[in-house]
């Protein structure tokens, strides 16, 4: 049915109207009432990488704070939440690769036409070579794992191809899913058909302080 061009081709119009596309004759799509939605799950990682050179501040308070907010503004509830992180003092909930991969199984498992579900993740996001030839830059994003350095690339982290495996070829007809991806090179994560590339202001305070952190792959990958 040609979708993806006429994806584009609506975006483009969209933008010329000034984002206002002209929807006259579109049949409009009905809303799900809050009371005909069926279950809501949601997988949270969020890793900070303590000890390490590429230690992050922020990422575990994040998805914390998007537990609190699922479950007081979106009816979520707790037992339907699955949180991983490193300060549980928890293996079950450590967000290796292995439990991480595990948490999409459970995301996407015993699902149902009409529920909601929800991924966040908030860490560092990498790239690495595409020996696919299938990526128009050469290079496959992926998520790092809390794990990432204990082996060698892609075993140890999360491809983008993986991402859209999960999300658009496994999430089951009739079922809502949200991904936020709180990280470097987050806009084509999932390798989907249209992307925006964004970039926030700099505050005059800020501009002469470089206080990023990013996660360099292993030095094979580099070469």
């Amino acid at each position: 049915k040609n979708i993806d061009e006429g994806v584009v081709n609506f975006l483009a119009q969209a933008a010329e109207a000034g984002g206002k596309p002209d929807l006259d004759g579109v049949e409009e799509v009905p809303e799900v009432e809050p009371d005909e939605v069926g279950k809501r799950k949601a997988l949270l990682v969020g890793i900070n990488y303590y000890g390490t050179s590429s230690e992050l501040g922020g990422c575990i308070n994040d998805v914390r704070n998007q537990m609190a907010v699922l479950m007081e503004n979106f009816g979520f509830e707790e037992e339907n939440i699955l949180l991983l992180t490193e300060d549980q003092d928890d293996e079950e909930k450590m967000p290796t690769k292995e439990k991480i991969m595990a948490g999409f199984d459970w995301l996407l498992g015993d699902v149902e036409p009409g529920d909601e579900l929800f991924f966040q993740y908030s860490g560092h996001g990498s790239q690495m070579p595409d020996r696919s030839g299938t990526e128009s830059d050469g290079k496959n994003e992926c998520l790092c794992p809390v794990d990432c350095h204990a082996g060698p690339w892609p075993d140890y982290v999360i491809l983008d191809n993986d991402i859209y495996d999960i999300f658009y070829n496994r999430l089951a007809d009739g079922v809502k899913c949200v991904c936020v991806f709180d990280c470097c090179h987050s806009g084509t994560m999932a390798d989907l058909q249209c992307t925006r590339a964004m970039k926030p202001p700099v505050c005059e305070e800020d501009a002469g302080d470089d206080g990023s952190r990013w996660m360099d792959p292993p030095e094979d990958m580099k070469e």
